[in-house]
């Protein structure tokens, strides 16, 4: 391995990167770049993630029709969430439908479930920020990740809404809810 036969590099690795010499060996044509950028970024890191993890729910019952609205002075990440829709006995399928809007009404994202849920029948599906694409278990069809938009703050009056996309089968569904949102103070310039 090569040597680094700079002193004042060798000072600045060891005084700001907390490197060792007798066990930290770095090539002396790397140790000039690590360095810089490290000098340039260091103001920039920050591991700490902003806002406080909060669970929501809605578990009303006889209801297929949900809005979460983000509240005054905040702003939401939604870093997870679940969905059981639980269909009763009404003859027809129910297709379900994901929407965020701003505080506006304008469309920020808008999803459906790839699958009905048929009378009598329970669709279980998470909300997946990992995935660009909907997935359906191929075992039985009753399971799905539905793609969500990541790393995306929700400013307040934002709403989430989830509901049947063809109008409403039956009031008498069941639809249970569990978000888990990053919640953290809007600053006065956020903007969407």
């Amino acid at each position: 391995m090569a040597k680094i036969n700079n002193s004042e590099i060798i000072q600045k690795l060891i005084d700001e990167l907390a490197l060792s010499p007798a066990s930290d060996l770095i090539p002396t044509e790397v140790a000039d770049k690590v360095l810089a950028v490290f000098q340039v970024n260091q103001e920039a890191v920050n591991m700490k993630e902003e806002g406080d993890l909060r669970l929501i729910q809605d578990n009303t019952e006889n209801e297929d029709d949900k809005t979460f609205t983000v509240p005054t002075g905040k702003k939401w990440e939604v870093e997870a969430g679940h969905i059981r829709w639980k269909a009763d006995a009404t003859v027809g399928d129910r297709g379900m439908l994901l929407e965020i809007q701003d505080s506006a009404g304008f469309y920020l994202w808008i999803t459906e479930r790839q699958t009905d849920i048929a009378a009598s029948a329970t669709g279980w599906f998470n909300l997946n920020k990992a995935s660009a694409t909907p997935s359906v278990d191929t075992q039985t069809t009753t399971f799905q990740n539905i793609p969500f938009p990541c790393g995306v703050w929700l400013p307040a009056g934002a709403t989430i809404r989830i509901s049947e996309s063809g109008g409403g089968v039956s009031a008498g569904d069941d639809v249970y809810i569990s978000l888990i949102i990053r919640e953290a103070d809007e600053e006065e310039d956020f903007q969407f």
